[in-house]
């Protein structure tokens, strides 16, 4: 360390960080490394060339040598509290979050009296998803540094991860009260407000908070988005306008006016400043997103289509391209297409290929959408007449029994706009459908007719689906049936084939969440704690779906 160093010593160290620091601000941080890694080599009791030639080489992006740099750092200073901060700042830029939190434990244990360790710490178990653990720490610290506002505002940050917008509020308020001029307090704490529905709130929050930081990013962009929030509009337009103005070279001020734009229906407007907007950064997925969102919104497939299949060409991990692209190609009347890029986007988009695989096993018959955003959830968006539709059981049964005849036919189906969104339904057995086209200015009756292709071909598909029995069919509903009635839908599928039904239902007192039980051969029963299309189950969801295909395969 630099205070054993003998003066001399401590004279070379200086002159050497001195002659690192000039050649770093001329630009050559190569030259400057080599400084240091042979001051190293002289000096090797040196804490401070440690941690500054490992803070080069995070500069460089040079970060398994500069974890190297610091593990050895470790050994010889292991009472250095400099040394395990900046192992564990190299973690959290690696996101290793597992070797974050073991380094902040070892911070918190043997350098009790430095916040950082609880702060961090927090910041890393939330990463790692242990909401308990990670408020347990930084409750902790809070208790030892009463007055820091880093650990303060993780232990906001600890609910607004939960997405426990109350609870957040209220420590949000809390952190404006003990440290009124942070930005963050107002920022984040408007978030919270919104996100709650207390639009006026965070409208409230966030001019105090711009009459103290009226450049604040940050702030200005929070500003629009409560317009945004209210969809009022023009209000949002003027927003963003003001929010580009201030900060010219931030993506976000041209996709947002894109989205307003497109939402006002000035769709010239909206390519005009996301072309904007593209001149500064072309990759950029929010922007060439919302530049092939406008093609769609102004039903103009042919151009969405182009758009869309060139944000899968930049973005083939993202689902929202392939989705779009299959949107797209089912207006077009091209469906076998569609169909074919539900393979393609299983293998490029999940983080988990043979999970989303397996998804596909499955094909949901409703009753609501909760099956088909949990699919898209492990990464399969299979096309499927009743993935994203409402069919009470009985109905249910009824079409099953007709053959869904009549769906798709003009006669029997009915085109309405429910929040801007075209929506379907059959006049017989209900099947109200999301189709996921927002409402625009073109011929309706057009779009009524391209609506009831789309129907017809996924109707035909679902009965050859029946038919061939390789799927096993989903259904999920809150009613409280007894076995006798779910023994009904199944019978109905029978009548096409083998097939075989997972009957999902909430839990009850002899059924906990994740069982799974079988009533007779191709017919098994899962429990959920909850049904819910908003925040569905996703782990026992899984779990269930993993059961079910055992218990089919062994009972089917």
């Amino acid at each position: 360390m630099l205070e054993t160093v003998p003066r001399d010593r401590k004279m070379e160290v200086a002159a050497d960080l001195e002659r690192v620091h000039q050649l770093v601000q001329s630009g050559n941080s190569l030259a400057a490394l080599d400084v240091l890694n042979q001051s190293m080599q002289r000096n090797p009791d040196t804490v401070s060339l440690q941690t500054r030639a490992a803070a080069l080489l995070m500069d460089l992006h040079r970060y398994d040598e500069a974890d190297a740099v610091l593990a050895a750092a470790q050994v010889r200073f292991p009472n250095e509290a400099s040394v395990w901060i900046d192992r564990a700042q190299v973690a959290q830029v690696k996101r290793d979050w597992a070797a974050m939190a073991v380094y902040c434990q070892t911070l918190r244990e043997q350098f009790p009296k430095h916040w950082w360790g609880y702060a961090a710490g927090g910041r890393a178990l939330t990463e790692l998803k242990q909401f308990p653990e990670a408020e347990a720490v930084i409750a902790a610290g809070l208790i030892r540094f009463p007055d820091n506002s880093e650990l303060l505002g993780g232990y906001c940050w600890q609910a607004h991860h939960r997405h426990d917008w109350p609870e957040a509020a209220r420590r949000w308020a809390l952190f404006r009260e003990r440290f009124p001029d942070l930005a963050t307090g107002y920022a984040t704490g408007s978030v919270a407000l919104r996100e709650a529905g207390r639009l006026d709130e965070a409208e409230a929050v966030l001019q105090e908070g711009l009459r103290r930081h009226p450049e604040n990013a940050e702030m200005v962009g929070n500003f629009a988005w409560v317009a945004h929030a209210r969809r009022d509009w023009p209000e949002a337009l003027k927003r963003w306008q003001a929010f580009q103005a201030l900060f010219p070279d931030d993506i976000v001020g041209y996709s947002a006016q894109g989205i307003v734009l497109r939402e006002l229906r000035c769709f010239d407007e909206a390519d005009a400043i996301l072309a904007k907007g593209l001149q500064l950064s072309p990759t950029h997925p929010e922007l060439i997103g919302n530049y092939a969102w406008v093609a769609s919104s102004r039903h103009d497939w042919p151009e969405a289509l182009k758009r869309w299949q060139a944000y899968r060409d930049l973005f083939p991990d993202h689902a929202l391209g392939h989705y779009q692209t299959m949107l797209a190609l089912g207006e077009l009347g091209r469906f076998d297409e569609a169909a074919a890029i539900t393979t393609q986007a299983t293998k490029r988009d999940s983080s988990d290929p043979e999970l989303a695989k397996f998804m596909l096993k499955f094909e949901s018959l409703g009753d609501n959408c909760e099956f088909g955003v949990v699919q898209r959830h492990f990464g399969a968006e299979p096309l499927g007449l009743l993935r994203f539709t409402s069919t009470p059981p009985r109905l249910l049964t009824a079409a099953l029994n007709q053959r869904f005849a009549g769906v798709g036919e003009p006669d029997f189906t009915t085109l309405t706009v429910y929040k801007g969104e075209y929506l379907t339904a059959d006049t017989r057995f209900h099947m109200a459908m999301h189709t996921f086209i927002r409402e625009s200015g073109d011929d309706r009756e057009k779009r009524f007719q391209n609506v009831c292709r789309r129907l017809r071909y996924l109707r035909d598909k679902l009965i050859k689906d029946l038919e061939e029995g390789e799927k096993i069919f989903v259904y999920g509903c809150a009613d409280r049936l007894d076995d006798s009635e779910i023994s009904l839908l199944w019978r109905a599928l029978r009548e096409y084939g083998r097939n075989r039904l997972l009957f999902v239902r909430p839990e009850d007192e002899r059924n906990a969440a994740g069982t799974v039980r079988v009533i007779e051969t191709g017919l098994v029963v899962g429990y959920l704690e909850r049904l819910s299309i908003d925040n569905p189950a996703f782990p026992v969801w899984l779990d269930i779906c993993r059961q079910a295909d055992v218990l089919l395969r062994e009972n089917g």
